[in-house]
C-alpha cells in the first residue's frame, strides 16, 4: 500500500526529472459511478458499477451491524473510489497543483487501486449481515446475486481478453498500436506486434530491450528542468533509443549490464541514465558521482577502456523506502489475520443472538 508513493517520492526527491506529458484530470477521472457500457465486448465496468452501488447501500441500510473493522475498511475502499471521480474536485486541484497533471495524469488510477478494497469491502459487509441472519432466503438470495455477478464479469472479461488476443495476434496489426502508443514513441526494427510475441516467451529478458524501445522519456533524470515536447521526444530518442544497438544488454539480479567494445580509451557517451542513488559499476570499480558526465536529456558519460567494458547498473533504495514496503507487508499480514477473526466474531454474535 505504501510502496508505490515511497517509491516515487524517492525517486522525485533529489532528482530533476522530465515530466510526463500534461493532461487535463477531470476528463480522465474514473466513471465506475457511471460506467460507459459499449455492447458485448465491454469490460466489466458494469458489474463494478453494481458492486459498488450494493457496497454503498449496505453501509447505510446495515451500518450499525457491523463491525468496526469492516467499516473502517468499507469506508476507505469508497475514499478511494470517489478521489479518483469527478465527485472530488479536480479542477480546482489541479490549479492549485500543476504538478499533479503529469506526476497524477489520470485520476482514474486512485480508483483502480481501491478497486480491490472495493470487492473484498462489499464480501465483508453482506457476509456479516447474513451471519446475523437466519432467513434461508436472504442467503440464497445473496448467494445468487453474487454467483450472477461473477458469471457476468467472467463473461465479458473473456470476450475483452479474446477480442485483444485477436488484435496481438493479427498479422496487420502495427507494432505501435499493439503497445498502445503513437508511431513516434516506438523505435524498433520490428513492424508488427505479432513479431514482438517471441521476446515474452523467453528467460533472456534483455530481448524485449534489443526487440523494442517505447521512446518515452518520462521520469529521465536531467541536469535543469525542461518542457516536454517534441523535440526532448526526438533527443531521447536519437541518445537512447537509436544508440541502444551498439551495447550489449543482459538484465540480472536487482540491476542490468551493459557490455561493449572500445578501440580506444576515451569518454564514451551511454544510453543510461543515472539518478541519485543510482549505483554503477564500471569495469569492475564502482563510479562516483565526479567521474559521470551528465547530458542534458539524462544520458551519461564514462571513461572507457581500451578492448572490453562491462557495466553493471543498479539502484540503491533508501532506509524509508526499505520500511514502507516492509510496513506494507505487515498491514497486508494484518489484514489477512484480522479478517477471519472479525468474520469468526461475527458468527459468534450471530450465534449468541439466535
Amino acid at each position: 500500500m505504501s510502496k508505490y508513493p515511497n517509491t516515487f517520492l524517492e525517486v522525485y526527491r533529489g532528482n530533476t526529472l522530465i515530466p510526463p506529458v500534461a493532461m487535463d484530470m477531470a476528463p480522465n477521472a474514473s466513471l465506475i459511478f457511471q460506467p460507459i457500457y459499449n455492447g458485448v465486448d465491454s469490460n466489466s465496468d458494469i458489474v463494478l458499477t453494481i458492486i459498488v452501488y450494493a457496497l454503498l447501500t449496505g453501509l447505510v441500510v446495515f451500518w450499525r451491524r457491523l463491525t468496526p473493522f469492516t467499516k473502517l475498511f468499507a469506508t476507505v475502499s469508497m475514499v478511494y473510489l470517489v478521489i479518483g471521480t469527478t465527485l472530488f474536485p479536480w479542477d480546482l486541484m489541479q490549479k492549485s497543483f500543476p504538478l499533479l497533471q503529469s506526476f497524477l495524469q489520470m485520476p482514474r488510477r486512485i480508483t483502480l487501486i481501491g478497486t480491490p478494497f472495493m470487492l473484498l469491502a462489499a464480501v465483508l459487509v453482506y457476509r456479516e449481515v447474513a451471519n446475523t441472519q437466519t432467513s434461508e432466503t436472504l442467503h440464497r438470495s445473496i448467494g445468487i446475486a453474487a454467483t450472477c455477478l461473477s458469471l457476468i464479469s467472467l463473461i465479458l472479461c473473456t470476450q475483452k481478453v479474446s477480442q485483444n488476443v485477436h488484435f496481438t495476434i493479427a498479422d496487420s496489426t502495427p507494432l505501435a498500436q499493439g503497445l498502445q502508443t503513437a508511431d513516434g514513441n516506438v523505435h524498433s526494427r520490428l513492424k508488427y506486434i505479432k513479431q514482438l510475441q517471441p521476446a515474452f516467451h523467453t528467460r533472456k529478458l534483455g530481448q524485449l530491450i534489443d526487440d523494442a524501445d517505447r521512446t518515452t522519456p518520462d521520469y529521465v533524470p536531467v541536469t535543469h528542468k525542461v518542457v516536454t515536447d517534441p523535440d526532448v521526444y526526438h533527443a531521447y530518442t536519437r541518445n537512447f533509443s537509436k544508440q541502444k544497438s551498439r551495447f550489449k544488454h543482459q538484465v540480472i539480479r536487482d540491476g542490468i549490464k551493459l557490455t561493449w567494445h572500445a578501440k580506444h580509451a576515451k569518454v564514451q557517451t551511454l544510453p543510461v541514465v543515472a539518478y541519485r542513488r543510482t549505483v554503477l559499476v564500471l569495469n569492475g570499480k564502482r563510479v562516483t558521482s565526479a567521474q559521470i558526465k551528465h547530458h542534458w536529456i539524462g544520458n551519461i558519460g564514462l571513461k572507457q577502456r581500451r578492448g572490453k567494458n562491462v557495466l553493471i547498473i543498479r539502484y540503491q533504495s533508501s532506509f524509508v523506502t526499505k520500511l514502507g514496503t516492509v510496513l506494507a507487508i505487515v498491514a497486508w499480514i494484518g489484514v489477512l489475520i484480522a479478517w477471519p477473526i472479525t468474520i469468526r466474531q461475527s458468527r459468534r454474535s450471530a450465534a449468541v443472538e439466535q
